[in-house]
């Protein structure tokens, strides 16, 4: 399979440089090319107008390209200093024999690029957006002059995406070139300079931002006009369907990590969880949905305690999940497709021969994928082979095929594109509209605002906001989300 075909991409000196792409459009080996994960079957790569060869991360390094992937490589137990260090090429002004001196070095360059903190400090001590001002300057420290930076705002808050915006444009001026991939148009225009549309595998379009509208750009990408957004109609919601009481929940290092949480979700009603992740949200979910033992509180569905009881049993109850981590926790990628959506099936009762029941549950897969709009040539492909839309419609169509009263969908559009997050989105609403209660958890401010009715915030295990979403914006939930007061 071609993954890029014939690709021409230019970037100046200076320049922020937008790419975007549905999930499997080519962005993605593109830049692992770039950064030396992959080697190019054809093609050349020049830098200043020299050819280079670049097959190893090393070489990329050498090349001063950089890149800052969405998921940080950053060892937690690790100061900045150790981490920044860690996996330097030795070069006569790096290579220091003495640690402290090294320091003070690394202390110097990092105040350079606004991040006032002691070098010795653990990662792990940080917040997100501190954590990846560490990966930017750790690719500027080792020599980077270009820098690819992925989904760059996935986790920030809107205080820590100015201060990247900033950060960034202070860079572009001193001349560094910057790769900038995103899913969210409106951070493209207002970022970069110019941006390039990949589909397919090719270039389709290369435009100056400022020519070229957000409309326009999410027609590029998906080759069609996505009509009007799905938009949250006004509902009347029902009685409380899951009520959460006082809750607190250890973490794995038996640290408080959701402290005395009181909220519930009424039927036909999106209630909003937005924080910063890491802020309790993990445990939160796994207490709701009976993986993780509260130490205190109770959880009601229905009017039932259900603190205690089992998966299966909240299952029983209409009791839906749709974990952070797809790939990890909701889908095992060496089954099929018909594997996974059966693996919410019970066959207790049932006897068929296992050959008659695996052509009903082919079947039923068959008509999933196309209820959910699942691309793939069979449901007897592995779901490995799927883009990450693909993949979460599997869990989807798991999930909402069971009918469930209480719908708990963490991180349900992370990594997506623009069309698949629309596609979840309208699924959303759809449940909703079927009297579901959905308790939607996300990182994502923009997306909380738009899909919920009522909005909470969670910092450091706590409640710290109730927002209706008449008096609900992205100041005034960004703030709660610092810990700061909704008032500032």
């Amino acid at each position: 399979m071609v993954a890029n075909d014939h690709i021409d991409f230019a970037l100046e000196p200076g320049e922020i440089h937008g790419l975007l792409g549905e999930n499997g459009a080519g962005k993605t080996t593109f830049v692992n090319i770039l950064s030396g994960m992959y080697a190019a079957d054809e093609g050349e790569i020049l830098i200043d107008g020299e050819r280079v060869t670049i097959r190893s991360p090393r070489d990329a390094i050498q090349a001063g390209v950089g890149m800052v992937h969405q998921h940080f490589m950053l060892i937690p137990a690790f100061s900045i200093a150790e981490n920044i260090r860690l996996g330097l090429v030795p070069t006569p002004r790096t290579w220091l024999s003495s640690a402290q001196h090294s320091n003070r070095e690394i202390e110097r360059f990092t105040k350079l690029h606004g991040l006032g903190v002691p070098v010795t400090r653990r990662v792990s001590d940080l917040s997100l957006g501190q954590q990846q001002r560490i990966e930017i300057v750790k690719a500027l420290y080792w020599g980077s002059r270009i820098l690819i930076l992925d989904e760059p705002t996935a986790v920030l808050t809107p205080d820590e995406t100015t201060q990247l915006a900033e950060h960034m444009r202070s860079m572009a001026r001193d001349g560094q070139s910057i790769i900038f991939i995103s899913h969210k148009l409106e951070e493209i225009k207002l970022f970069c300079h110019r941006v390039t549309v990949l589909r397919h595998g090719r270039v389709v379009a290369t435009r100056a931002t400022q020519d070229v509208e957000v409309g326009d750009l999410a027609r590029l990408i998906v080759g069609r006009d996505l009509g009007t957004p799905a938009q949250l109609q006004k509902q009347i919601p029902g009685p409380a369907v899951l009520e959460v009481e006082q809750l607190t929940v250890l973490d794995d290092r038996g640290h408080h990590a959701v402290r005395d949480v009181t909220m519930s979700v009424r039927s036909g009603e999106i209630l909003g969880v937005a924080g910063i992740d890491g802020n309790g949200q993990e445990e939160l979910v796994e207490a709701l949905y009976g993986i993780r033992s509260p130490v205190h509180g109770r959880v009601r569905l229905l009017g039932e305690d259900i603190s205690r009881v089992s998966v299966m049993e909240r299952q029983k109850l209409g009791l839906r999940n749709v974990p952070a981590d797809r790939r990890d926790e909701g889908l095992i990628l060496d089954f099929s497709i018909w594997e996974n959506l059966a693996l919410e099936e019970s066959t207790a009762g049932e006897h068929r021969s296992f050959l008659q029941h695996t052509g009903v549950l082919q079947e039923r897969a068959r008509e999933l994928t196309r209820t959910f709009r699942i691309r793939t040539p069979s449901v007897t492909a592995k779901v490995r082979q799927l883009s990450g839309g693909n993949q979460q419609k599997v869990v989807l169509a798991r999930v909402l095929s069971a009918a469930p009263k209480v719908l708990i969908a963490a991180q349900p559009c992370r990594g997506l594109d623009i069309g698949a997050t629309e596609y979840i989105r309208q699924r959303l609403f759809e449940e909703r509209a079927r009297g579901t209660a959905v308790m939607l958890i996300s990182a994502d401010l923009d997306e909380v605002l738009t899909l919920s009715d009522r909005m909470v915030v969670m910092f450091r295990g706590e409640l710290v906001g109730i927002v209706g979403r008449e008096q609900a914006d992205r100041e005034r939930l960004g703030r709660l989300m610092t810990g700061m007061t909704a008032d500032g």
